[in-house]
């Protein structure tokens, strides 16, 4: 079975490296040890979001004001690379000292990665011009567990149920047992990687999925899977009670079901 790219860490450390060699700095910028941080750019901006993220950070100090190196920044995007955002004015430690903020994302990433960026964040320096912490930032795709993919050929009936809300819930439930729609629906999650963002609740849906393989009509499920639909992310799949990563595609699987069931929830 064919697995989804994964990403690693030793390769998130070279893109890491890979970004630092292109950011473009102003004229007179000067290498920092990496510590001790100053206390306006102890944050990054990457904060324990993802189930497989690096974060490497160097820092520099600039001859120039924070609006001249903001100026600079934004007129020198990195080859290879877009500016994501414009300039953020940020209160960045318990002083209140203002400092700006420039992304770059990578126009291309490699198959097993999610994102990578270079945030580069400038404060005042109490010695005159500026200090520049800039972040090489990656999230990759973890990977898969072996337990979850899904053979099709074992499962001989697919439970579904649906809860719709509204003034009140609104429940569907269906059996299926036909081949090409168990294989269709295992392909579905097969074919997705895990979701490298942690999962987190969601308040905005209207609808809840659950799916369950079982080998037989009456049996028990074997790997049951939950999902909601979008704008909520994430896919949850149980094999024989155990939890396994969370995928990705969640509204591949909810829009399979819908167009199954014949049902448009909004």
């Amino acid at each position: 079975m064919h697995a989804p790219p994964a990403g690693s860490r030793a390769e998130a450390a070279g893109l890491a490296r890979l970004m630092f060699s292109r950011l473009d700095l102003p004229t007179g910028a000067r290498r920092l040890p990496a510590a001790p941080v100053p206390a306006a750019l102890r944050q990054p901006a990457l904060i324990g979001l993802a189930a497989a993220e690096l974060d490497l950070h160097e820092l520099f100090r600039l001859q120039q004001s924070v609006g001249a190196a903001e100026s600079f920044l934004k007129a020198h995007v990195p080859a290879g690379m877009f500016r994501w955002s414009w300039s953020i004015a940020t209160t960045s430690d318990p002083a209140g000292t203002q400092s700006e903020e420039v992304t770059y994302q990578v126009t291309s990433v490699p198959a097993g990665v999610d994102l990578a960026q270079l945030v580069v964040t400038v404060a005042p320096s109490a010695s005159g011009g500026s200090v520049l912490r800039a972040d090489a930032e990656v999230i990759w795709y973890p990977r898969r567990s072996a337990g979850e993919y899904i053979d099709p050929a074992r499962y001989h009936a697919l439970s579904l149920t649906v809860w719709i809300s509204g003034t009140r819930v609104r429940t569907i439930r269906e059996v299926v047992t036909s081949r090409p729609v168990i294989s269709r629906l295992a392909g579905v999650l097969n074919s997705s990687p895990v979701l490298p963002s942690r999962t987190l609740s969601c308040l905005l849906s209207v609808a809840s999925y659950q799916l369950g393989f079982a080998v037989a009509r009456h049996s028990r499920p074997a790997i049951v899977i939950r999902a909601q639909q979008a704008p909520c992310e994430g896919v949850q799949i149980t094999v024989n009670g155990r939890q396994q990563p969370s995928l990705q595609n969640a509204s591949s699987l909810t829009s399979a079901v819908n167009q199954l069931l014949g049902i448009n929830p909004r």
